[in-house]
């Protein structure tokens, strides 16, 4: 009778790779993947920028430009939009025309249906005369 051993080790098998991969190699891999990701976020955010730029209408493509070169806050060209919205007409015609745009701020003082607040006003009409 033949007797056991009483803890038999496993069999291995000796081919000279190691078991746990090739550690640079997994970093450059990580890197690489890295770098597609990082390049297809660019790409998009660049596209989603372009699209934005191409598809918006001239006119608020013009108040935009006007705006930020006279140098105007964008709290401010938000009233400036609801203005031209209650008066009919472009926000840019507001932004040319300062006199029109004094005349579409003292209409809307008096016209409890603009929901546009007094200080607000009263701030864009310190900064046309400041400006």
């Amino acid at each position: 009778m033949t007797t056991r051993a009483p803890n038999p080790e496993p069999l291995r098998l000796i081919t000279g790779e190691t078991v746990g991969g090739d550690p640079a190699r997994e970093f450059w891999l990580l890197v690489g993947v890295l770098a597609v990701l990082f390049l297809f976020s660019t790409l998009g955010a660049m596209f989603l920028w372009w699209r934005r730029t191409v598809t918006t209408d001239a006119g608020d493509f013009a108040f935009r430009a006007l705006a930020r070169r006279l140098g105007i806050a964008r709290q401010d060209r938000s009233v400036i939009r609801r203005l031209a919205q209650l008066r009919g007409s472009a926000p840019v015609a507001l932004l040319v025309s300062p006199s029109a745009l004094r005349d579409a701020i003292e209409a809307c003082r008096h016209n409890k249906e603009a929901n546009l607040d007094r200080d607000s006003l009263d701030r864009l009409m310190h900064s046309l005369a400041t400006g």
